[in-house]
Order: C-alpha cells, then structure tokens, then sequence
C-alpha cells in the first residue's frame, strides 16, 4: 500500500510522492501538495507543535482549511459512506486496520 511507502523516517530530500507511487495534486490553500489519488485530502494549518515529553516524537495540531471529497464516496445527505471509502487506519509499529461491521444508531433528541 503507497500509505506504507511514506511512513518511513526518510531524509528531507527524498519525494515520498515518488516513493509511494502517488501524483501530487495542487492544493488551494497551503503550499505543500496533496495525494491526487487520495477519495479524501484536507489542507490545514499548523497552529500548535507539541513536543511529547521523554520520547522522540512530536503531536502536530492543525487548523483545516479545505477538504476535497470525492463526490462518488458522499451519500445523498452529503455524509461520506464508509462503505464506498474503505477507510485504512495506521494503529502502531506496523499494524494497520480496516472497518468491520458498520451499523447505524440514531442520536437521542431532545
């Protein structure tokens, strides 16, 4: 999976577009590019970088700009169907999830 591809600790130079196989796209908002390819793609805008205590990493808090969404993974109401999306999630070390079983329950009103 190109996803894969761009979880490495690569040097600055190298083009993780190139090595995962994917077109960059232009963006509308923010400098950096987006995955052509990606049914869903948001442009945001660092507002805060919070260094995590005793270890090597770094939690990136962003501001979203704009979204693209493919109009073919969107349901009549405008929501994304998880089905059509076939959402992808990077758990830890190098264990990845897909969705199981989607079900709808209705929120309480009022």
């Amino acid at each position: 999976m190109a996803l894969n591809h761009t979880s490495g600790e690569w040097a600055y130079e190298v083009n993780e577009f190139d090595r995962a196989g994917v077109m960059p796209a232009s963006s509308i908002d923010v400098k950096p590019p987006r995955v052509a390819e990606a049914p869903i793609a948001l442009e945001c805008r660092v507002t805060q970088i919070v260094p995590v205590i005793d270890t090597t990493y770094t939690l990136i808090l962003g501001r979203v700009l704009c979204f693209h969404i493919r109009s073919n993974i969107l349901r009549p109401n405008g929501l994304v169907d998880a089905a059509l999306l076939k959402p992808v999630a990077r758990l830890s070390g190098d264990e990845y999830a897909t969705l199981g079983r989607v079900f709808e329950m209705k929120r309480p009103l009022e």
